[in-house]
């Protein structure tokens, strides 16, 4: 891609990465990150968090295929500090981060 090309790609602005970034949990942050670059169109977007110790840097990227557009987002780099690891909290983390990008799945009773 040329850089002029890049400079046109909808990205986050840095006041919304501010106020993201105040918010008063990892998840919630997460959440509002990827909602965010879901809503502006960001083809790719990259982002560190943290809050109370933990540091978790995410990645948006958007695939259009043929018939629909796949949002996924990525777990780059994580810390947790000491005092939470081995209670569970990465691996339900992964699994929020997961739900995040499902499509939602709409069912009509009759």
């Amino acid at each position: 891609m040329s850089s002029t090309l890049l400079q046109h790609l909808p990205c986050l602005s840095p006041e919304l990465a501010r106020s993201i970034k105040r918010l008063p949990s990892i998840e919630m942050q997460t959440q509002a990150f990827f909602l965010q670059a879901k809503q502006i169109g960001a083809q790719y977007q990259s982002i560190n968090l943290q809050w109370n110790g933990f540091r978790v840097r995410l990645s948006y990227w958007r695939h259009q295929h043929a018939e629909y557009t796949q949002h996924n987002l990525a777990i780059d780099d994580a810390y947790v500090p000491y005092q939470y690891r081995h209670r569970g909290w990465f691996s339900q983390y992964r699994y929020f981060c997961a739900n995040l990008t499902r499509p939602l799945v709409h069912i009509t009773y009759e």
